[in-house]
């Protein structure tokens, strides 16, 4: 994402902040995170785990606040972006499927609009946890081309083996349970196809460094609640059962020493097997 006006730094301080706030007016204490070897949770949280639940409220309405106060000419520049993207995915879409357009496309995460959007063929769909927001609310979420639902990654309101293309970006770090949205584009993706995956990743000292302030109860990045690394990244996407085809790194935006790590990987899932 691109920063409005402001360094994110300042922007994830200001979210601390938000966030204190927010649990000092409920009356209790900041959740103490469990330390973590890898990115892996069980579930998403139960009822009566109201501290998880509520630090997933509070990014929801961060996510809202920060595209209702994100100016147009930011919106243009991140569309440049999504359609270079974009193009990136036809390309590879045409190598490995070959002409036909009948082809289904889904991303997980659209916020007001991505990639998807600019996808050119193929029936097109679109999931997020804030659809109905953005639609709401923008325009430009309008897209005829697209179908969107309120969903989360971790729960995909799709059958299994229904999408050729399957696109999650700047998503996975965001979420309850990385490992079960993986696990739902794996089973949602048919044999052979690709998942284009996309996460601001850490060098392993800043990765060790925020594991460890998150186990002794701060809150580091509220609206970031998982830590990836190159390697880490790469080993879970292997244990579910993805392919690396390629790999890429470029800037991500945040202005710390993470990088945007892109993916594309290919769902070696077998007949019989999920």
């Amino acid at each position: 994402m691109i920063t409005p006006r402001c360094s994110w730094n300042q922007v994830t301080e200001k979210m601390r902040q938000l966030y204190r706030q927010l649990v000092q007016a409920k009356g209790s204490s900041p959740p103490e995170a469990q330390p973590m070897i890898e990115p892996r949770v069980a579930s998403p949280p139960p009822a009566d785990k109201a501290d998880v639940g509520e630090r997933w409220k509070f990014a929801q309405q961060m996510e809202r606040e920060f595209w209702l106060n994100l100016d147009e000419a930011e919106f243009q520049a991140q569309q440049v972006g999504y359609k270079n993207t974009a193009g990136d995915l036809v390309r590879h879409a045409r190598a490995h499927f070959g002409p036909p357009d009948d082809i289904r496309v889904l991303q997980v995460g659209c916020a007001v609009e991505d990639s998807v959007m600019y996808f050119p063929y193929g029936k097109r769909f679109a999931i997020d946890p804030l659809a109905e927001f953005y639609l709401q609310h923008f325009e430009r979420s309008r897209n005829r081309a697209v179908t969107y639902f309120t969903a989360m990654g971790e729960a995909i309101p799709f059958a299994q083996d229904v999408f050729d293309l399957v696109i999650c970006t700047n998503v996975l770090d965001h979420v309850v349970n990385p490992r079960g949205l993986l696990h739902e584009v794996r089973r949602t993706l048919k044999s052979e196809g690709i998942c284009f995956l996309s996460v601001d990743v850490y060098p392993r000292e800043t990765y060790l460094e925020r594991v460890a302030r998150e186990a002794s109860g701060e809150v580091v990045d509220p609206c970031h609640p998982h830590t990836f690394t190159n390697e880490i990244l790469r080993k879970l996407v292997s244990e579910i059962g993805f392919r690396v085809l390629t790999g890429d790194e470029s800037a991500s935006g945040k202005g710390d020493d993470s990088v945007r790590f892109e993916l594309t990987l290919i769902n070696e899932k077998r007949a019989g097997k999920r």
